[in-house]
């Protein structure tokens, strides 16, 4: 308890220097399953470098901290950060990342780019993540999670996860 206390506390030292480099999130258009969508303002497209990063990043959501992973995310991704951290969030410890692709081709980009914009969607890039999929199988599709990021600044920085 203690050791979220102190994520927490440091976290919120940590959030106002965020809110200073990034703008505010945009509301999604209703009825598509997003609640805050990244502003599209100062969105960069993924380098091969931003990518990395990305990978990296989801990896380790949900897994170290709560400042680490709001310092790794959009402001439209606060809270659903906030509200993992406050119910100490279940590792899954044994997932690994499987692969990422831009997410303008994912099946994703059919409720995302209603909810918010074509911009958005058109700069994201989707990292899942999951049990390995190595070996003869069974394989688990449906246990993987799909985290979508977009970068500012040349940060990485998650907004979604399906």
């Amino acid at each position: 308890m203690g050791r979220v206390l102190l994520a927490i506390t440091f976290a919120l030292v940590l959030a106002p220097a965020g809110l200073a480099t990034q703008p505010a999130p945009v509301k999604a258009s209703p009825g598509h399953g997003v609640e805050l969508c990244p502003s599209p303002l100062g969105l960069q497209a993924f380098t091969a470098t931003t990518r990395k990063l990305a990978v990296r990043a989801a990896a380790t959501y949900g897994r170290e901290d709560l400042a680490s992973d709001l310092r790794n995310s959009d402001r439209s991704w606060w809270p659903h950060v906030r509200r993992l951290w406050s119910s100490s969030p279940t590792a899954r410890a044994k997932d690994v990342v499987l692969g990422s692709e831009p997410a303008a081709t994912s099946g994703f980009q059919v409720f995302l780019r209603p909810a918010c914009g074509a911009t958005t969607v058109e700069r994201s890039l989707m990292v899942t993540v999951g049990p390995s999929q190595s070996g003869a199988g069974p394989h688990c599709d449906a246990c993987n999670v799909h985290l979508f990021y977009v970068t500012r600044a040349a940060r990485p920085l998650l907004w979604f996860v399906y």
